[in-house]
């Protein structure tokens, strides 16, 4: 794993926790997502910007998408938000939200080829299912994982300094 994010952080979790989640997912979680969840649980990071210069963009991760602990019924956790975005048709099951920008647009793992998707919602089309949005408007933006994770700087591009 890479140097902490410095996330300000959900509730601690353990093993137990991520096991719970597990079952309630109905998958395993990738072993780096479980590392960062036991290391730091979700919440705001320091190094925040994803710079990707192949389409001169930026990215900003504005808040990581904590695992509640088993006991938790806030909704807000990955688990409930993977149901409810699932269950509603606006994410791929193949996909996981761990993370999101300020505007409510979500960073994805995939569980298939464990890439880092960028979705824009504000793209989202409601005539198309979520298979054909995805296809449409999201963006892979690391190849891993982990290497999402170390391409993250607390380095603000000059734009968002003004």
């Amino acid at each position: 794993m890479t140097t902490p994010l410095g996330l300000d952080g959900a509730t601690p979790i353990a093993l137990a926790d991520i096991a719970a989640a597990e079952r309630a997912l109905g998958f395993t979680l990738p072993p780096a997502l479980v590392a960062l969840c036991l290391a730091e649980n979700g919440g705001m990071p320091t190094r925040c910007w994803l710079i990707d210069e192949a389409r001169d963009m930026e990215y900003w991760v504005n808040w990581f998408i904590p695992i509640e602990p088993a006991e938790a019924t806030t909704g807000k956790g990955l688990v409930s938000i993977y149901c409810q975005m699932v269950g509603e048709g606006v994410l791929p099951a193949d996909s996981l939200p761990f993370a999101n920008d300020a505007g409510g647009n979500f960073f994805l793992l995939d569980r298939d080829d464990r890439r880092v998707w960028f979705m824009p919602m504000d793209e989202w089309h409601h005539e198309e299912t979520a298979e054909q949005n995805w296809a449409r408007s999201g963006r892979a933006v690391a190849n891993s994982l982990t290497a999402f994770l170390a391409a993250l700087s607390a380095e603000v591009p000059s734009w968002a300094r003004e």
